[in-house]
């Protein structure tokens, strides 16, 4: 009898140990990846938004004769024609937002006029070279923004920064932002005039 229990322990352990192996296959990598997802299983795959839009339309049904409306769940009379769905309407491209009047035609390195106090700017850029800047600066004025450069000493070094401006307002020069950036490529940034 001694026989049949060892052999009986043997085959306990034996399934014993095929049950920690297989929950230690299946859990390990869960354990270790830390998201606790199957690899490569990274959730819904969700298309990316159209670049248009699409617009329902509710057409209610006449039935001749009567001069009410039917609603479209309901079947139409048999002599009633189907009417086309009606044309698309065009859709427009943005219009780009009015450039600025030019306000300086100097070309020297400091405004014309200064900004009064209070005043605000955008500066589009810093640069170590002169021909840089003044290059910067006449695309700008070119587009008719009141562009000028300015020079200054930071660390012992000449830098030459372009700014467009003064504005009335932060408002109006926090305006000036996005159009400077698009179509410049530039990181213009707010400045109040001191």
């Amino acid at each position: 009898m001694s026989d049949e229990n060892n052999s009986q322990r043997l085959k306990q352990r034996v399934v014993g140990a095929v049950v920690l192996v297989s929950l230690a296959v299946i859990f390990v990598p869960m354990l270790l990846d830390g998201d606790g997802g199957r690899p490569g299983d990274k959730g819904p795959m969700v298309p990316p938004k159209p670049g248009y839009r699409f617009e329902t339309l509710e057409i209610p049904l006449e039935v001749p004769g009567t001069g009410t409306a039917q609603p479209a769940g309901e079947a139409a009379a048999p002599d009633v024609e189907p009417v086309a769905p009606p044309a698309p309407k065009p859709v427009s491209a943005p219009t780009p937002p009015p450039k600025p009047a030019a306000t300086r035609t100097t070309t020297r390195s400091q405004p014309a006029t200064p900004a009064p106090d209070g005043g605000w700017l955008v500066q589009a850029g810093s640069f170590s070279r002169q021909a840089n800047a003044d290059g910067l600066r006449d695309r700008l004025k070119a587009a008719g923004y009141p562009a000028y450069t300015e020079s200054v000493k930071a660390e012992g070094k000449g830098v030459y920064r372009v700014r467009i401006g003064p504005y009335g307002s932060k408002r109006e020069a926090e305006a000036q932002l996005a159009p400077v950036a698009k179509g410049f490529g530039v990181q213009p940034m707010v400045l109040g005039n001191r």
